[in-house]
């Protein structure tokens, strides 16, 4: 296996999972933008609310790899928005 790695042999097998990899990594990214309508209208005090929310959901035993994520990254991506006036956008390249 390191010897194939080493000569380049499994170099088409490493790019179709890399392939796969971002194209997951695109669908979350959509997800992600998808939120920003929903979360740009929350208020300071509910974008603080939603702190107490998440760690709910995760004491609840939601997995942090799945929904919560993406929500979570839409909310920290609004509340730098809030902060630095920077407009951040989500995308893989």
């Amino acid at each position: 296996m390191f010897e194939d790695f080493l000569s380049g042999r499994d170099t088409e097998k490493r790019s179709k999972a890399n392939s796969q990899y971002l194209e997951t990594l695109a669908k979350r990214v959509d997800k992600i933008n998808a939120l920003e309508s929903t979360v740009e209208d929350l208020g300071d005090d509910e974008l603080t609310a939603k702190t107490v929310e998440f760690r709910k959901r995760l004491s609840n035993g939601e997995d942090l790899n799945g929904q919560l994520l993406e929500e979570a990254f839409a909310v920290v991506r609004e509340a730098a928005w809030y902060v630095y006036r920077v407009p951040f956008v989500v995308r893989i390249n």
